[in-house]
């Protein structure tokens, strides 16, 4: 499952995850590993199949005398299960990430998300796409009537919203937050909000127009000079 950041790639496939462990579809078990933590570097291989053993029930005293065979004693934990496993690879990076989890056993099961297409991985491929302007909008309508007479602002203002809807791009993130600040400034109409929106987007592309310029100038006075060495 693959898409751009916001569009709730991780939120689908954990609700997948949950109406999976409801339906008792793997009784083999469901397991979470994510791969590419915010902020942080991406999960080296050697530490999610030792993540995935202590799921699978091997202490942490029995994984350091595995070291060496890691991969064959992981994909013989999976094949003991009762049943069918899933396993639910959040936000991987490259291919090479998923091969070396792979269960080895027909019946299990994995659920890939990811930022890109992943396309050398063989598997079948679901690229999520930004809502629709008509479900946008049912969505923040949604969200806003959960605040203080939000949806009598929704009601009230249905221009305003258009504009915000316009504004979040169909992306669920984008209306998640655009809803939770609505609902902290209850005194605050639509307008004056997407007002606001309007105003701090130009100020943020401003500042990194400026940036970009900044770094160009330097690096044009760094070639300046090295080429006047030359």
């Amino acid at each position: 499952m693959s898409g751009h950041d916001g569009l709730g790639k991780s939120a689908l496939a954990l609700c997948a995850a949950h109406q999976a462990v409801a339906n008792d579809w793997f009784p083999g078990g469901v397991f979470y590993v994510d791969l590419h933590r915010p902020g942080m570097d991406p999960l080296a291989d050697d530490e999610a199949v030792r993540i995935l053993l202590s799921y699978l029930g091997v202490g942490d005293h029995e994984v350091s005398g595995l070291a060496t065979t890691w991969d064959g004693h992981y994909r013989t934990c999976l094949a003991q299960r009762p049943g069918p496993a899933l396993l639910l690879l959040d936000n991987a990076v490259q291919a090479e990430q998923i091969e070396r989890l792979r269960p080895g056993v027909a019946h299990h099961r994995v659920l890939v998300t990811s930022r890109n297409g992943l396309t050398d991985l063989e598997a079948h491929a679901i690229h999520l796409q930004p809502l629709s302007t008509a479900d946008s909008l049912s969505l923040l309508v949604t969200l806003l009537s959960m605040g203080v007479d939000g949806e009598n602002r929704a009601v009230q203002e249905p221009d305003a919203m258009s504009l915000l809807v316009d504004l979040c791009e169909g992306v669920p993130l984008n209306i998640r937050r655009t809803a939770a600040g609505l609902r902290q400034r209850p005194d605050v109409t639509i307008a004056e909000y997407v007002k606001l929106l309007v105003e701090t987007r130009a100020a943020h592309g401003a500042r990194l127009r400026a940036e970009e310029s900044t770094t160009r100038i330097r690096w044009l006075q760094r070639f300046g000079r090295l080429w006047l060495r030359s």
